[in-house]
């Protein structure tokens, strides 16, 4: 009897020792578990800028303003004509450029010996596009001066500003409301610029900056002490 009872604790202990070694087989294999990829970052790419034209196209070896349109321009974007870079100003002033949108940019051409140079404009982020050979520098004596000028006068060029030159003379001006000023004798044009002062104060100077525009200061009432610009008429 106690034989019988023997065997029988030796079996059952026998099958509690095979179910907990197939039950917790520390070597068998864990499942594997799905592997999720991350995609990588999309990175935008930018587009270099392209240059389309440059106004006017032909400018005086002493320098000029030129506006200059294209697509892709940005803040801080450096203009170089000729190899020689314009100077960069946040703000709108007369001897800088500035990005006025991604279409244009306006700048002040800097003097530059007589020939056709490259455009360029180059974004901060290195890329560049350009017009080869866009911009033509000439020598101020090579522009027809002769003829009636137009334009404006005050810091928004607003006010009426006109000239006339004859047989490459400054013969007169009229600014604002001040009627038609003869000068007598007439005031030479030479290498594309001309200057008077007389009494009072009253002044006037200008500079044939490229074919058919030009720049200057006039101080004669109404007009004190008035930056002008104005474009010859054909």
């Amino acid at each position: 009897m106690c034989h019988g009872s023997s065997v029988r604790f030796f079996l059952m202990s026998l099958l509690v020792l095979v179910a907990g070694s197939v039950g917790c087989d520390r070597n068998a294999p864990s499942p594997t578990q799905p592997t999720v990829s991350t995609p990588s970052p999309v990175v935008a790419a930018t587009v270099p800028p392209s240059v389309t034209a440059i106004s006017p196209d032909v400018g005086s070896t002493r320098g000029t303003r030129v506006k200059i349109t294209g697509t892709g321009f940005r803040d801080g974007a450096i203009v170089t004509l000729g190899g020689v870079a314009i100077r960069v100003c946040p703000v709108p002033t007369a001897d800088c450029s500035w990005v006025f949108t991604s279409t244009t940019i306006y700048a002040s051409a800097p003097a530059h010996a007589a020939g056709r140079v490259d455009v360029v404009v180059t974004n901060p982020d290195g890329r560049a596009g350009g017009l080869p050979g866009g911009y033509t520098y000439a020598i101020p004596e090579s522009f027809e001066v002769n003829g009636n000028w137009e334009g404006g006068a005050d810091s928004n060029y607003e006010t009426p500003f006109r000239f006339i030159v004859q047989n490459d003379s400054l013969t007169s001006i009229s600014c604002g409301a001040s009627g038609m000023l003869t000068f007598a004798p007439a005031l030479p044009v030479s290498h594309g610029e001309f200057s008077f002062a007389g009494p009072g104060g009253a002044s006037i100077s200008g500079r044939i900056v490229s074919p058919n525009s030009a720049f200057g200061n006039i101080n004669i009432s109404p007009c004190l002490a008035f930056p002008w610009f104005a474009v010859r008429q054909e």
